[in-house]
């Protein structure tokens, strides 16, 4: 199976991938403007991703450039702390850290659809490792 190719999102070249996708409808458009407001809050509501998907997943901590926590809305620069269940390197403490590096919202059709991505890279220890990861949210 090949990897999905998402507009804005890199091919995949080489490594393992995981596309998770899901639709919902509702059956007024006022309601559908409600749920998408509370999903786009979820996705970017780092600190709240565990929650979100349970005690067994990983653990994502969000931190301004300085490297303090931080709890708001991510913005560029920003990065990402992981905190993947397992053995990780002893070097970064068993977490791996990305950075934010671009963050886009695009309006289609007269401002009736929205999109939302987010583009991290690997940063300090995993920079060889992977040059980038996207989360993309529609």
């Amino acid at each position: 199976m090949k990897a999905k190719h998402i507009h804005g999102v890199p091919l995949q070249l080489e490594g393992s991938f995981h596309d998770t996708e899901s639709e919902r409808e509702f059956i007024t458009p006022e309601l559908t403007e409600q749920k998408f407001e509370i999903l786009k809050d979820r996705f970017f509501s780092i600190n709240q991703w565990k929650n979100y998907c349970g005690k067994r997943s990983a653990d994502f901590k969000l931190y301004n450039k300085k490297g303090k926590p931080i709890n708001r809305e991510p913005v560029v620069g920003d990065f990402i702390r992981i905190n993947i269940p397992g053995p990780g390197d002893i070097e970064a403490k068993s977490y791996d850290w990305v950075q934010i590096v671009a963050k886009n919202k695009k309006l289609y059709n007269d401002d009736e659809l929205e999109s939302h991505q987010m583009v991290c890279q690997p940063s300090m220890f995993q920079v060889y490792l992977f040059p980038y990861c996207t989360f993309l949210f529609f």
